[in-house]
């Protein structure tokens, strides 16, 4: 079982927050957090992808967007990169450079 979960997209204001978010929500008791691949570091959820998530009755406040790590990868057990599987690549570069034994999955992808 995967107890801490990353969730990756490009520029981290949009589906990973979101992601986050939702698996947050349904999942209360797991550690789960958001970056990108190319992060727009800082910045808030893009105003329409909380706009969207709003009318889920799902709150986007307070994200502030983050760039994938090495550092970052090695305290998650599993990486949910958001759908394109041309993004697993870059994100199993920088989790292997992290550790052995991370998960890199698309989002949807069967275990």
């Amino acid at each position: 079982m995967f107890n801490k979960i990353l969730v990756v997209c490009v520029g981290n204001v949009c589906r990973s927050p979101t992601a986050e978010r939702l698996l947050k929500r349904f999942h209360p008791s797991l550690t789960v957090a958001s970056a990108g691949l190319g992060a727009l570091v800082g910045k808030g959820a893009d105003p329409a992808a909380a706009s969207v998530a709003s009318a889920h009755d799902l709150s986007l406040e307070n994200h502030c967007a983050r760039q994938i790590s090495a550092r970052l990868c090695r305290e998650y057990d599993l990486i949910l990169t958001m759908g394109e599987t041309s993004h697993r690549r870059p994100v199993r570069h920088c989790a292997g450079n992290a550790r052995q034994g991370n998960a890199v999955w698309s989002l949807g992808q069967r275990a």
